[in-house]
């Protein structure tokens, strides 16, 4: 008994580990848009974080962060200086 104790410990261990761990990649995963499926490179705007945009390539959106103090700028398709972007982000981190 002292086995099959151990065992299902384990295995109780590692079914909340995984939960976990594939419940913040999917929380994390639901934030990133929706990419076009084209041949070209897109550029989206984070809708939660000012310095955070994605690069969509092949379809596949891959997140990326402006450099500190800069912002995405969607208009310019660049990093930006915040006092530099119109219209400016609000509500975001």
């Amino acid at each position: 008994t002292l086995f099959s104790f151990t065992t299902m410990k384990f295995l109780i261990i590692l079914t909340v580990s995984l939960t976990s761990v594939f419940g913040l990649l999917n929380a994390d995963f639901e934030n990133y848009p929706a990419c076009p499926d084209v041949d070209e490179t897109v550029f989206l705007p984070s809708s939660s974080k000012c310095a955070d945009y994605f690069v969509c390539e092949h379809g596949v959106p891959i997140r990326k962060t402006c450099p500190e103090g800069l912002h995405w700028d969607d208009s310019a398709k660049v990093c930006n200086w915040p006092d530099q972007i119109s219209p400016p982000c609000t509500g975001k981190i």
